[in-house]
């Protein structure tokens, strides 16, 4: 690393850690003499848009109906951003047979995510966030992975050894986040940050943009810290109230410009580039919320068609729940609707049969037990951009 690059930083300070190299030591959070009004139009649109993307979640009577997909689509694009690629059709077709023999371990990654971020919101009901809930996260995120995606990091636990990022080593790399010996205490000051947003008087979507940049800047993990900081973020906006179902995820938005997310993230730490960071993070919002609004309105008129469909032919309210169901899991399989339901195998069976009938379930014939049916235009929607 540069180290004359960040001597002068008013975003923090350098200290020696391994092999004589200076690493970047974060100070303390907010920032001291940061004037926001350059990004305040920014803010009231986005936060605008927010309170919108709340009220859309409410067309549906289960908004978590919604969330449950939003979320595969996260940890698709999140892990993709760290090199770890699978499709949201291989992963719902993965959870929809319950089945890992023969499932690609990329696959098997990205399903980790998907736990870590709804064990983490769930948790969210009885703590708040913590660094306990952050060594969780992690530890779910790299459970059982193969030696050569973070099998050789310990879960759950903070790096034991400096770590960089871009170069092939750590006299060559381009940025070297903070020192082990300084993680615990660092990691406990972003703690107390992320739980004083009543003291501080920040609004909410400053307040994570601060956050995610320093979870960032101390990368306190060996592996996976960018996927645990954009987890984060979901959970911040839940935990001050600012969306009370999670539905706002930016990793697609990220994915798309990966090279600048890295850039403004790295300016910051060079040259204490806040407002470029913060006016990135509140476009991210702006663009996410228009997508996930104009999507979550596709479902709610797909919906609202196939309820229409089904009710014209006097239908059983347990069709009325497997239509339903489709739009929160649109793989599905006759044990899966037999688990949905409450009932026998064979009226199962009769359900999706019907839903096959009603053009709304179609049959992917590839051979393999338990059949697997998928409602395509749910997925279509779900999977767009």
């Amino acid at each position: 690393m540069d180290a004359a690059l960040f001597r002068k930083s008013p975003a923090g300070t350098l200290a020696l850690t391994e092999q004589s190299q200076f690493a970047f030591v974060p100070n303390p959070l907010p920032p001291l003499g940061i004037r926001y009004e350059s990004v305040m139009y920014r803010l009231s649109n986005a936060s605008t848009l927010l309170g919108h993307l709340a009220g859309a979640g409410r067309v549906f009577p289960n908004p978590y109906l919604l969330a449950r997909p939003l979320q595969r689509k996260e940890a698709v694009a999140s892990s993709s951003i760290e090199g770890t690629h699978t499709t949201l059709s291989d992963l719902f077709l993965f959870e929809a047979r319950d089945d890992d023999s023969d499932s690609p371990p990329d696959t098997r990654e990205v399903r980790n995510y998907v736990r870590a971020l709804e064990n983490a919101i769930e948790s969210l009901d009885s703590i708040p966030i913590s660094t306990r809930m952050i060594l969780k996260i992690h530890e779910d995120l790299l459970h059982g992975l193969r030696r050569d995606r973070g099998g050789e990091v310990a879960p759950g636990h903070y790096k034991r050894h400096q770590n960089y990022i871009g170069g092939s080593s750590l006299a060559a790399a381009r940025f070297i986040p903070s020192p082990p010996a300084e993680v615990s205490r660092l990691m406990g000051d972003l703690e107390n940050f992320i739980n004083s947003v009543d003291n501080l008087g920040l609004p909410p979507l400053i307040h994570a943009a601060l956050m995610h940049y320093q979870f960032e800047a101390i990368h306190p993990f060996a592996d996976g810290n960018g996927r645990v900081g954009r987890v984060l973020i979901p959970l911040m906006l839940k935990q001050m109230n600012a969306m009370q179902v999670p539905l706002l995820y930016l990793s697609p938005y990220i994915e798309e410009r990966k090279d600048e997310y890295i850039e403004t993230l790295f300016n910051v730490s060079a040259r204490g580039a806040w407002l470029e960071w913060i006016d990135f993070f509140l476009h991210a919002v702006e663009v996410t919320c228009e997508r996930t609004i104009s999507k979550i309105y596709s479902l709610h008129n797909l919906n609202q068609s196939y309820l229409e469909t089904i009710q014209k032919a006097r239908n059983s309210a347990l069709l009325r729940g497997l239509v339903n169901s489709c739009f929160s899991t649109p793989f599905t399989t006759i044990p899966l609707a037999q688990i949905t339901l409450g009932v026998t195998y064979r009226a199962a069976k009769n359900n999706i049969d019907k839903l096959v009938e009603a053009g709304i379930l179609t049959e992917l014939a590839d051979g393999k037990r338990p059949r697997l049916f998928y409602a395509q235009k749910v997925y279509n929607i779900v999977n767009q951009v």
